[in-house]
C-alpha cells in the first residue's frame, strides 16, 4: 500500500516581468541576436528594414537606450497604465493642477521611499517616480501622452459607432420617433 502525500501547497504567483517595446537599430539588432533574443531571420528582416520594432523585458532596455529613453519608456508605460485603470481624466487633472508643484511632490515621494522600499524591494516605485517629477518636462511629457491616449480612445470609440458627437445620436432617434408618430 503506497503512502499518502499530501498534495503539494500552491506557489505563490509571481508579478509578470515588465516589457516594454523598443525601436532597435541595425547595431541593436546584432547585440540582441548574440543574446539569443532575436533569431537570425529577425536579424536580417530588421536589416533590411532598417530597424525593428522590438518587445523585451525591461531589465534588458537599459543596456539598448539612453538614461533619457528610459525615461521617457517608463512615462508611456506609466501612461497607459493609468489609462487602463480608467484614472486618465483624473490624472490629467491632477497633473495640470500640481505641475508648478512637481519639484515638491518628488520629495514627498523621497520621503515616502523607506516605506516603499520595505513594501516593494527592488522595484521601488517612490523613487522612480521621484526621480522622474523632479524634471518638470517629464511632468509635460505625461500629460501629453495621457491626452494622445485619450484622443486615440476617442477616434476609436467615433470610428466603432459611426457619430461624429453628442447631437448625432440624438437626432437619428427623434428622426425615427417622428416616423412613428405619422403612423399612429
Amino acid at each position: 500500500m503506497a503512502d499518502f502525500q499530501p498534495p503539494a501547497a500552491p506557489k505563490k504567483a509571481e508579478k509578470p516581468e515588465e516589457y516594454l517595446v523598443v525601436q532597435a537599430n541595425l547595431e541593436q539588432l546584432e547585440k540582441l541576436a548574440s543574446l539569443g533574443v532575436l533569431t537570425a531571420e529577425q536579424v536580417e528582416a530588421g536589416k533590411r528594414h532598417g530597424g525593428l520594432e522590438v518587445r523585451l523585458p525591461a531589465h534588458l532596455v537599459a543596456q539598448f537606450v539612453t538614461p533619457e529613453q528610459y525615461d521617457r519608456l517608463e512615462i508611456q508605460q506609466f501612461a497607459r497604465q493609468l489609462d487602463r485603470a480608467g484614472l486618465n481624466p483624473a490624472a490629467r487633472l491632477f497633473l495640470s493642477a500640481g505641475r508648478p508643484l512637481s519639484f515638491f511632490g518628488s520629495q514627498l515621494l523621497l520621503l515616502a521611499q523607506p516605506l516603499s522600499q520595505i513594501a516593494y524591494g527592488e522595484k521601488d516605485p517612490a523613487g522612480r517616480f521621484s526621480r522622474l517629477l523632479e524634471d518638470r518636462r517629464n511632468v509635460d511629457y505625461l500629460l501629453t501622452e495621457l491626452e494622445a491616449l485619450e484622443k486615440e480612445r476617442r477616434s476609436l470609440r467615433t470610428s466603432k459607432t459611426g457619430l461624429t458627437g453628442r447631437n448625432s445620436r440624438r437626432s437619428t432617434v427623434s428622426s425615427t420617433d417622428n416616423k412613428d408618430r405619422k403612423n399612429l
